[in-house]
This record gives C-alpha cells, structure tokens and sequence, in this order.
C-alpha cells in the first residue's frame, strides 16, 4: 500500500475474478477490520471484511433477479416436547402444492434450530 500526501492508503491489484474476497488491515502489527466495510466473514479464529468481485452474467452465490418461491410455515402438536412445534416448506416457484400431491419431489430437511417467534433465518431471504 502506498500513504498519498493527503494521508489515504490504496492499492493496486491484478483484475480479480468474480468471487468472495476476504481482507483485513493490519495495523501495528495487529489484524483489525476494515470500519467502512459491514459486511464480515466470521469463524472460531479469525473475522475478516468481505467484499465480492460480481461476475458476468450472475455467478450461482451472487443475489440475481430470478423467480422466486414461497416460504411457508406450519405448525403440529408434538408428543415429543409436550408444545406446538413448526416446521418450513419451501414451494419453488411455478410449483402449485395441490397438483403434486402424488408427485415425488426433491425435498431438503435442515437442522436449524431457531426461535419459533423468529423462525429460521434463511426463510427471511427467499
């Protein structure tokens, strides 16, 4: 990095391909985060700034302007835990729940604990 005179740091870098890039600034010897750049990349040992190269067209983990589906919860009395439970079902987009009732379709379970008041976080982004 080179100091201009009127004290700012950059940089130039090679083209990037698209992607997810990860940096931190180190300053006097210590890693820190960049305090202009919110989105972040979290682990057990280290959290990085994140900035993401787009590609053309849309690369698959980028967000695109595609059909979207619905997100839908419901809710059953479990004997197991003695309460109402939920549960998620994600309907992709087109797919008409009533017509597929003897159609076997691809299906996806997920683990994810969450607060039923909340639910999980990946349905607030469908």
């Amino acid at each position: 990095m080179a100091q201009a005179a009127d004290g700012s740091w950059s940089v130039v870098v090679p083209a990037l391909a698209p992607e997810y890039y990860s940096y931190t600034y180190a300053v006097d010897g210590t890693e820190v985060l960049d305090p202009r750049n919110t989105t972040v990349k979290t682990s057990f040992f280290t959290n990085d700034s994140v900035f993401l190269v787009p590609g053309q067209p849309a690369m698959p983990w980028e967000p695109a302007d595609v059909p979207h589906g619905v997100v839908s919860q419901h809710f059953y009395a479990s004997k197991i835990v003695g309460i109402p439970s939920q549960y998620y079902v994600y309907t992709p987009p087109g797919l008409i729940p009533t017509a597929i009732r003897n159609t076997r379709c691809s299906t996806c379970y997920t683990g994810i604990a969450t607060s039923p008041a909340l639910g999980p976080p990946w349905a607030k982004q469908m």
